[in-house]
């Protein structure tokens, strides 16, 4: 062999590491990515754990009867699941929620709430004190699922660790999986990511080493059933699809026929069983709203997002979005038919810009994948004496996306909600007997129930229909309306109103229908049901042919009381008013909906005034502090006697009308500037002028904070 200058022969440029040195290599790369992970799961449960810490200095706010508060209002549906199962007491029908039909409840009680209890079990912590912390340990999961998941989609090692890390630092994610949010987003992305990755290791595998994937996914699936059970069609597409991928993609050619049969069998079955799930998810992505309640545009998980809201509650940085971005297109024409195993958290992910920001915990996985996927890319690009630089990147990028996020994990993305709720508890329950059915918003539904363990009408697990039911007799217009409706509803619940459907054929109709009957007493009705009876105008059925039949079944004999619970956190929001006056044919949100409230108003010669507003009584023009303008021709004052209208300004300059009124309490010093609209509802009128005109009895009115009212229906 020839030699070129000095080189000697047997010398080596790159010499390869000796078989030792190799191994210790290999030992210690996995020393240090199992460091990485673990240091991960720490900071997950420690970003979702730091809430706990202000919590812990300010316990009599974050404490109710002796325990932490929940840091969600659904939260204490599972506990209420929880503490049922514990006591004994779990049944399918909770007859003290959505009275007085009940609620359904699983037959196979909700895994969420059966670990809970196990844990209770084992080491002798108070339930409550398991909910807690529950979530903060159960979403850490998605740790080593991401990185495993990236290494079989041909990951390096770095690159897993980087899509791990964003796995846990998402804001939506933190936001919905932090201390206190026992519910189940805290797994509800681990079980979907967990059947793509148990397919994708099911088409890789050979042998008869599949049925193990196969077998596994098949558990972890009806685990998902009994965790999210309200949501089986997302339960089932996730291990649909991916099975599907994996049969039509990966299975031996000579058997496809069959497989092919089994699939469509499988696929019919889905959608026959899961059609009217299935059509619900599409029209809601869609717009296409199929019931005549028309509740969607004001609750707020189901408001459409925009592309700038989906970056600032996920990683909250152009930069890192574009990295994210450009790793998914490589992952993408990359990997192609394996993006495929990924194709139900990736629509899950999309959801958001057509059907409300509820769905984008699912955008998670997919963004940490993508940024993981560019740390592939620069490696890819990189020659490989540079690729320290890489890892230099790696930290950057990481570095990059805790400074971006952290701040605004640490700085409460929403407050605990139940905190503003829990003072007005105390009242409710030492003004109402025990089992008292309570009529107020869904907000403090759950609330009830658990700490008190008092009847309600609705709560956060009813929207749609039950809103409307709930929310219609305190945007009513006429007192005997909205109690008699009350009354009606209270007896007969949605059967009732489903029997008045299949009468007058639409929703609109029978509440056209109501309006005219209830808002009269039985006296005035009469001759109306006999006019409409015998024209044809009213429709007859049997128990419902006759004046007295209809009466029997509008106007219900009082067999239980209701409790009609008014406060100041269903006013902080139109939600009422837009629920309770939606057009049930067109879906419009009828009136203007505006309330601005003051507390400590005092009066002088010349004014009524707080650092916040001030009204001339000269003139009529009032100024708010945030830059309001107002103009009133009258006031009204309530002296704890009488309501008294007060004309403003000389007759010369006088206004002789405006769409607001202003209306305050001269003894509490409160009062409120209101709509036209809402001024005239029954809600606003017993709250402001607190009188229930004999179809509400008041049981204790501390206005601004509560009012308690006993419904009484027809005097």
């Amino acid at each position: 062999m020839k030699t070129s200058g000095n080189l000697k022969p047997n010398t080596q440029v790159h010499p390869v590491p000796k078989t030792k040195d190799l191994r210790k290599t290999v030992r210690l790369k996995s020393v240090l990515t199992a460091m990485a992970l673990v240091s991960i799961v720490v900071l997950s449960i420690f970003l979702r754990y730091e809430d706990f810490i202000d919590w812990q200095k300010n316990k009599p706010l974050f404490q109710y009867q002796g325990e932490y508060v929940m840091g969600s209002l659904d939260a204490y549906i599972n506990l209420q699941h929880a503490k049922d199962l514990s006591e004994g007491t779990y049944d399918s029908l909770d007859e003290k929620r959505n009275i007085p039909n009940g609620a359904e409840r699983p037959v196979i009680p909700p895994l969420l709430s059966l670990i809970a209890v196990a844990l209770q079990k084992i080491t002798g912590l108070p339930l409550s004190t398991v909910a807690l912390f529950l979530p903060i340990f159960l979403s850490a999961f998605i740790v080593p699922l991401v990185y495993d998941l990236a290494l079989k989609l041909n990951f390096s090692r770095a690159g897993a660790v980087v899509a791990a890390f964003f796995s846990v630092i998402s804001i939506t994610d933190i936001a919905r999986t932090r201390i206190g949010f026992f519910d189940t987003d805290c797994l509800n992305v681990v079980f979907v990511l967990l059947n793509s990755y148990l397919f994708l290791r099911f088409a890789q595998a050979q042998g008869k080493r599949r049925l193990r994937f196969l077998i596994f996914a098949a558990i972890n699936t009806f685990l998902f059933y009994t965790f999210w059970y309200n949501a089986s069609s997302i339960v089932f597409l996730s291990f649909l699809v991916p099975l599907f991928v994996s049969f039509i993609f990966y299975y031996p050619e000579k058997n496809k026929v069959y497989v092919y049969g089994f699939l469509i069998l499988i696929g019919s079955g889905f959608v026959y069983m899961m059609k009217d799930e299935v059509l619900s998810m599409l029209n809601l992505v869609l717009g296409n709203n199929q019931s005549s309640f028309h509740l969607q545009e004001v609750i707020g998980e189901l408001v459409p997002v925009g592309l700038t809201q989906y970056m600032e509650t996920t990683y909250s940085n152009s930069l890192l979005f574009l990295m994210i971005l450009t790793g998914l297109i490589h992952f993408f024409v990359k990997q192609k038919r394996k993006a495929l195993f990924l194709a139900v958290p990736m629509v899950l992910g999309l959801l958001p810009f057509f059907a409300g920001n509820r769905f984008l915990i699912f955008a998670t996985p997919i963004l940490a994948l993508g940024i993981g996927s560019f740390v592939e890319l620069l490696f890819r690009v990189t020659s490989r004496k540079h690729v320290k630089f890489v890892y230099l990147a790696c930290i950057f990028i990481m570095g990059l996306g805790i400074f971006s996020n952290y701040h605004k994990i640490t700085h409460k993305i929403q407050e605990v909600p139940f905190i503003k709720s829990k003072a007005i508890l105390d009242p409710l329950q030492r003004f109402t007997p025990e089992n008292a059915n309570i009529w107020t918003n869904w907000g403090i539904g759950h609330q009830i129930h658990y700490y008190l363990d008092k009847n309600t009408y609705a709560d956060g697990e009813f929207h749609g229909e039950i809103n409307y039911y709930l929310h219609f007799p305190l945007a009513a217009d006429n007192f005997a309306l909205s109690a008699n409706f009350m009354r009606f509803y209270g007896e007969h619940g949605r059967q009732g109103m489903e029997k008045l459907y299949a009468l007058f054929k639409t929703e609109a109709k029978t509440f056209g229908f109501l309006k005219t009957i209830l808002s009269r007493e039985v006296e005035e009705v009469s001759p109306i049901l006999s006019l409409g009876l015998a024209k044809g105008e009213f429709p007859k059925a049997q128990g419902l042919a006759t004046v007295q039949e209809w009466i029997s079944f509008l106007y219900p004999e009082e067999t239980e009381d209701i409790y009609l619970f008014l406060h100041q956190i269903i006013l902080q929001s139109p939600t009422w008013f837009k629920q309770g006056t939606v057009d049930l044919e067109t879906g419009a949100l009828n009136g203007e909906a505006f309330f601005q409230s003051f507390a400590r108003l005092q009066k002088n010669q010349n004014s009524i005034f707080n650092n916040e507003f001030k009204l001339d009584l000269n003139t009529g023009q009032a100024l708010t502090r945030t830059g309001g303008k107002f103009s009133f021709p009258n006031i009204l004052t309530l002296d704890g006697q009488e309501l008294r209208k007060t004309q403003l300004g000389n007759r010369s300059q006088r206004i002789t009308s405006s769409p607001y009124t202003f209306i305050w309490n001269s003894n509490t010093g409160y009062g409120a500037i209101i709509s036209g609209d809402v001024a005239r509802t029954t809600l606003m009128r017993l709250f402001m002028q607190e009188n229930g005109h004999g179809y509400f009895e008041p049981v204790s009115l501390n206005t601004p904070h509560y009012q308690i009212w006993k419904v009484k229906g027809k005097r």
